[in-house]
């Protein structure tokens, strides 16, 4: 299993414009393959600049 993952961190469309408001999404098998499901709960951490922590807080109501 690959342990480090490369991501680009892109523009949110979500919000006005003229602000740059940094989005990150991750998606992928891998995901999976390190315990993580849809529908589970996560925390992100900061840990330091410019470092995060996902962790898993909570199990998917249906496992499937």
């Amino acid at each position: 299993m690959k342990k480090n993952r490369e991501v680009t961190i892109l523009r949110s469309t979500r919000f006005e414009l003229n602000r740059m408001i940094p989005s990150l999404t991750l998606e992928g098998i891998w995901l999976k393959e390190y315990g993580f499901r849809p529908g589970d709960r996560v925390e992100v951490r900061d840990c330091s600049s410019g470092i995060l922590l996902v962790r898993k807080i909570g199990s998917a109501i249906d496992e499937q």
